[in-house]
């Protein structure tokens, strides 16, 4: 008797847990107020690491909720964070629920260091591509994503990211071959070294040096290591630019990371007795031949 008595208060029990929640889930007390929206934008402005953090305002206009009605009780996170990662800039997203009535986001966008442009045997095009037609952008761990027409996402946007801050960006071209995640951080790797060398927080940065801008980078096994470049001269009355090429056709045990300082010395001395360079070969940190444009 006392078995069955258990039985009958342990459903009783069960239902009233259930007639709770459900009234619960239905209380004003637990309609979704307010949504906190952090972005995160790894890197972002240089190349040493720093993260640059936001908020978006108003931010339940990028979600399928509505405040005042949507019960945070009944808010499945894991639908929700599949809607969000639908975005091709959100490399991952943390949500969490604080009673009774705020849902927080927090989202890791990806920080783009280069454009993409694939060749024309894996593009399928036979005509020459611009970066701003790729759509496709290489982040700081080396993996492309395509933001299709979607250049700039709605969460991005709020997040105060402007597309001016990628038009300047660099252009990696792929080889003909398929490419892994191992080549992207390779290239990643040879970019923030060049940031740190020719970047404006470079350490040799000074009035007299000029300005050198990577346009574009590519390597395969049979061309090597080619940058093409635009070096900014300072000259009465304005800028010259400068289109060059530089080719690493580097000697066995020679890091490529060790033959940017020399090559900055050379640019500069190039540039301080206005010689145009066509191109320069590097074979190691001590040693370069360069081809001067004619009239140079």
């Amino acid at each position: 008797m006392k078995r069955w008595f258990g039985r009958i208060f342990f459903v009783v029990l069960l239902g009233l847990a259930f007639t709770l929640l459900r009234s619960a889930r239905k209380s004003e007390l637990f309609a979704l107020a307010d949504v906190r929206w952090r972005i995160t934008m790894t890197g972002a402005g240089e190349t040493h690491g720093r993260s640059k953090v936001s908020s978006i305002p108003d931010a339940q206009h990028l979600l399928p909720v509505t405040l005042g009605k949507t019960s945070l009780l009944s808010l499945d996170l894991e639908e929700l964070e599949r809607f969000i990662r639908q975005d091709p800039w959100v490399r991952s997203v943390y949500l969490s629920k604080e009673l009774p009535a705020t849902l927080h986001v927090n989202t890791i966008l990806r920080q783009p260091m280069a454009w993409v442009i694939r060749s024309r045997k894996q593009s399928g095009s036979t005509t020459a591509t611009s970066k701003f037609q790729s759509l496709e952008l290489m982040d700081d761990e080396g993996e492309i994503f395509s933001v299709g027409s979607q250049f700039q996402s709605a969460i991005a946007k709020a997040a105060q990211q402007t597309q001016a801050e990628w038009m300047d960006l660099p252009v990696v071209q792929l080889p003909d071959k398929p490419v892994d995640t191992e080549f992207g951080r390779n290239m990643i790797s040879k970019l923030r070294a060049w940031n740190l060398t020719f970047g404006p927080d470079s350490k040799e940065a000074a009035v007299n040096v000029p300005r050198v801008l990577l346009t574009e980078i590519s390597e395969d096994a049979d061309r090597g290591l080619v940058v093409s470049l635009v070096r900014e001269d300072l000259v009465p009355g304005g800028v010259r630019k400068v289109r060059a090429r530089v080719v690493w056709n580097l000697e066995k045990d020679a890091p490529f990371v060790l033959t940017l300082a020399p090559l900055k010395g050379l640019l500069t001395h190039l540039s301080q007795r206005s010689v145009a360079v066509d191109s320069i070969w590097v074979m190691s940190d001590k040693k370069m031949v360069v081809r001067t444009k004619v009239g140079s």
